[in-house]
């Protein structure tokens, strides 16, 4: 046991090492006119390259005057309403959820100025060889020279048949959260009008442009969504999430649906959460996978 754990650890020290090194001939040679640049943008190239799209009615096109605008369309198309919800629905179902909502500590927390020592203790927990953005620099960068920078920076267990487990995949939800919906959950919530008015604008300025074959094409202001990669984005998402998680407390405490006991004596589990993938617990019932569908059905159309 412990000759494989030691084995273990000497591979994935020598997988980081090979890592590394890898990112390091990009910053010594990437930026050069070399052979091995002009090898790496040529793979990117063919590895990116679209020689055709399809079309709505099911023809394929290569195109290019036919394929820019497809391109920008899909991406309107994606992140605009097919059927945008009311404000007031949205309140009305809400107000029927046992939603956790802020206490005064609480609201102080979120509310208080972030602290130098806040940025520097996350900055210290994220991994060294981590490119934070389009500069090119590692974290393992702003970690050995903080001191200098800092002032320029800061200011499944089995179950018998009867039982149904459905695994949600909600990762594209992101892509469709409505401003509105999330809105009134902050409101829900009790979070301060400052902090909502913060979060909704970081939420809604924001701009995607198109790009076909490393060629731009156009671009469009979504009317819905959270912004993929930042870092508020999570939070977010969770919080809508714990709308569908209030649904199916609220159908389970008026027993139109019943989880699962996983051991003897202990609380049932309609659902379980995890980042972007949510299961679903219930009896294997018409009557409750039909319950399922229509709550499902009813957040998708309040969250958008």
């Amino acid at each position: 046991m412990d000759l494989r754990m030691d084995l273990e650890d000497k591979l994935k020290r020598e997988e980081i090492l090979w890592a590394q090194k890898a990112r390091q001939l990009w910053l010594v040679q990437g930026d050069r006119n070399t052979k091995y640049f002009h090898t790496v943008v040529r793979k990117r190239r063919v590895h990116n390259h679209f020689t055709r799209l399809k079309k709505p009615d099911g023809k394929w096109t290569k195109d290019y005057t036919e394929m820019e605008p497809m391109a920008l369309q899909y991406f309107k198309n994606v992140y605009a309403y097919d059927q945008k919800p009311q404000m007031v629905e949205i309140f009305h179902q809400l107000y029927l959820l046992d939603i956790p909502h802020l206490n005064v500590h609480e609201i102080q927390i979120i509310s208080s100025p972030v602290t130098d020592f806040e940025i520097e203790n996350a900055l210290f927990h994220a991994k060294p060889d981590k490119a934070p953005g389009p500069d090119g620099l590692p974290t393992m960068f702003f970690q050995r020279f903080w001191p200098v920078v800092k002032d320029s920076l800061v200011q499944s267990e089995k179950v018998k048949s009867k039982w149904c487990a459905y695994k949600l995949d909600i990762h594209k939800a992101y892509d469709k959260i409505s401003w509105d919906f999330l809105e009134a959950v902050l409101i829900k919530m009790g979070f301060p009008d400052n902090i909502i008015q913060i979060i909704m604008q970081i939420v809604s300025t924001v701009s995607y442009t198109s790009m076909l074959n490393g060629q731009y094409v156009g671009f469009f202001q979504p009317q819905r969504g959270v912004r993929q990669g930042d870092p508020l984005s999570p939070y977010i998402f969770l919080l809508c999430s714990n709308i569908l998680s209030g649904m199916l407390n609220k159908l389970e405490k008026e027993k139109k649906l019943q989880g699962i006991p996983f051991g003897r004596g202990d609380p049932a589990i309609t659902h379980l959460m995890y980042a972007d993938d949510t299961i679903l617990f219930f009896k294997a019932r018409m009557e409750e996978c039909s319950m399922v569908k229509q709550l499902l059905d009813s957040y998708a159309m309040l969250a958008g």
